[in-house]
């Protein structure tokens, strides 16, 4: 299975799953906050009292550390959010004025709402680990270490197309 940061958290410790290879991920995997481009909101304080999205529970970005980055502050209303897109539709809508993603997922989906602009409002500079790819624990271990083994010693367009990354330790 391959698994975001949170998802891969969540099933390696409830589901005892277990990472074999870590996912691409690096400096976009960020967590940030979205705004309509004409928003006056200048920064996470001007949230207080609104209705922002976030993303499902289980991803890092969308979820977790947002939760941790609006600490302290009273919204109107919290939205999840199924996807990115929809999150960016809303603050287009105007039912949320901010919404939680990557910025992976931005640079993906701001160009899917065209009748809108958006700007960043805030970046967290937390190193979002990368995901994983899993295997449940009821593999046999000899099969685990086959299908790592297959997978380090593809060829170096295969890990590159699929994301992930040959002989590098998993995340923690």
């Amino acid at each position: 299975m391959f698994a975001s940061p949170g998802l891969a958290a969540i099933a390696s410790q409830k589901s005892a799953y277990v990472p074999i290879l870590p996912l691409e991920g690096g400096l976009n995997n960020r967590s940030i906050f979205v705004v309509a481009q004409e928003s006056s909101f200048q920064g996470l304080s001007d949230l207080n009292g609104q209705a922002v999205a976030l993303g499902q529970p289980g991803s890092a970005t969308g979820y977790y550390f947002p939760l941790l980055n609006l600490y302290g502050l009273t919204l109107s209303k919290i939205r999840l959010a199924p996807t990115p897109k929809q999150a960016l539709q809303w603050i287009a809508q105007g039912e949320v004025v901010a919404a939680a993603m990557s910025l992976q997922e931005y640079n993906l989906y701001r160009a899917t709402v065209p009748e809108s602009k958006f700007r960043v409002l805030y970046q967290d500079d937390n190193a979002v680990p990368n995901g994983s790819i899993l295997v449940s624990n009821q593999l046999p271990q000899i099969e685990q270490e086959g299908l790592n083994d297959v997978l380090s010693s593809a060829p170096p367009m295969i890990p590159a197309s699929v994301g992930y990354i040959a002989n590098e330790e998993v995340p923690n």
